[in-house]
């Protein structure tokens, strides 16, 4: 009796490998962010899905957390106006070899683009949309490394992008400082809407509308986090398995998380570069050029 799904939890050095398998013996695919390691890999990735008519999605599991689904409930309703910017914090203290879990993203390139900031540039862009789908339209991007980390590739970012529709993000990400003030989870988001300025920091969200004048953080007013039974790859779980029961297909399906990859691998471009690159140009042309 043959499987009838697979679920890749290997480097995404090896994705595509494990891929190739699961699609030879006709199986679905439920995989870790990111798609792969290269973007030729992810596109090659998504068009062998497609070839085989199977489906595969893509656990980007602090998309679906109940602070972030909270935020865009508020930002997609409108609730406070029109998005005009949105400025991410997320800074670790993971510079010596094992603090940031398996080995291998200490030896890997690029590795806060690759293993972290694939989830929140993931997450920002589509915050920003405000439901509209729109998506990136550009990236500047400037990654490195510091002399006192364990870290072989570039562990330190600071990205700007631009949505097209208009809205900025101001993006930082850190995996050696001295001092972790916004980790995993507990990472800082400040959404500027007309009508207020809404924090997310360490899991609590909290609104200041204007007209408050110099406020301090904490002095919002508190908003409740939406409560439901399954959060997170739990809920990420059970968003593929209905979805091979023929039901809507997941967010985080392959051919839409193209985008979080082209983000990040545009990102290490415009690193290179020193330039903005278009994300969506950088994209189609890899899914013009990249065959299987």
């Amino acid at each position: 009796m043959c499987p009838h799904f697979a679920i890749v939890v290997v480097p995404p050095a090896v994705h595509e490998s494990v891929v190739d398998v699961a699609l030879a013996h006709g199986c679905h695919i439920l995989s870790e962010k990111p798609i792969a390691d290269t973007m030729d890999a992810a596109v090659r990735i998504a068009k062998k899905v497609k070839m085989h008519d199977k489906k595969m999605g893509v656990t980007m599991s602090h998309r679906f957390r109940p602070d972030i689904t909270t935020l865009r409930k508020l930002l997609f309703e409108n609730q406070y106006g029109p998005l005009d910017y949105l400025v991410c914090r997320f800074t670790c203290a993971m510079r010596e070899r094992g603090g940031w879990g398996h080995g291998f993203r200490y030896d890997i390139p690029d590795t806060l683009m690759v293993e972290g900031s694939v989830h929140h540039l993931d997450f920002l862009c589509d915050l920003a949309s405000q439901g509209d789908g729109t998506l990136c339209e550009s990236i500047y991007a400037q990654t490195w490394d510091t002399e006192w980390s364990d870290f072989s590739g570039d562990s330190q970012a600071l990205v700007t992008m631009r949505n097209q529709n208009g809205k900025r993000i101001f993006y930082e990400g850190a995996k050696t400082n001295a001092a972790g003030l916004n980790n995993w989870q507990k990472e800082y988001i400040r959404a500027e809407c007309r009508d207020a300025t809404i924090i997310m920091n360490h899991g609590k969200i909290e609104v200041l509308p204007h007209g408050i004048g110099q406020a301090q953080r904490g002095e919002g007013r508190k908003i409740p986090l939406l409560e439901q039974e399954k959060w997170s790859n739990t809920w990420l779980c059970e968003k593929f398995v209905q979805w091979l029961d023929g039901g809507k297909s997941m967010e985080t399906n392959v051919e839409s998380n193209l985008q979080s990859v082209a983000l990040i691998f545009s990102g290490i471009e415009s690193n290179r570069k020193g330039q903005p690159i278009k994300v969506q140009d950088f994209l189609n042309d890899y899914l013009d050029r990249v065959s299987v």
